[in-house]
């Protein structure tokens, strides 16, 4: 536990499974409170960061040091570059494609196709 969340009450922290919380809006004043006291937050529930301010979202939305690029980059280190194409030629080739490797534009464009491929009339079609 971080110093930050060690100062927060444990009934700030938000289980995002009640999935019935999401229905009658019951998290959008638990997140305000959670704003006011610690913007951005260890969460327990979420075993991840609850980052409660848009601006800080927004940064890290552009910072490169919290892309998925990133990651994806630290797993292909293993292999030299110069010879990933041999070594690895699928991983080398369309993992850097996948959904959650890229960042920006082609993020958009790719999430816009395959939200349509999975809307709620779709996925009721099958």
């Amino acid at each position: 536990m971080n110093a930050l969340a060690a100062t927060i009450p444990p009934s700030l922290d938000i289980d995002f499974r009640d999935v019935g919380a999401l229905a009658d809006d019951r998290y959008f004043p638990a997140l305000a409170a959670l704003r006011e006291a610690v913007p951005v937050y260890w969460s327990e529930y979420q075993q991840g960061w609850l980052i409660t301010r848009h601006a800080d979202v927004q940064a890290g939305f552009d910072d490169p040091r919290l892309s998925s690029v990133r990651l994806q980059l630290n797993q292909l280190k293993a292999v030299p570059p110069d010879q990933q194409a041999q070594l690895i030629p699928t991983i080398s080739t369309y993992v850097p494609l996948w959904i959650i490797n890229i960042d920006g534009a082609d993020h958009e464009r790719i999430r816009g196709v395959v939200a349509r491929a999975f809307s709620k009339k779709v996925v009721d079609g099958l």
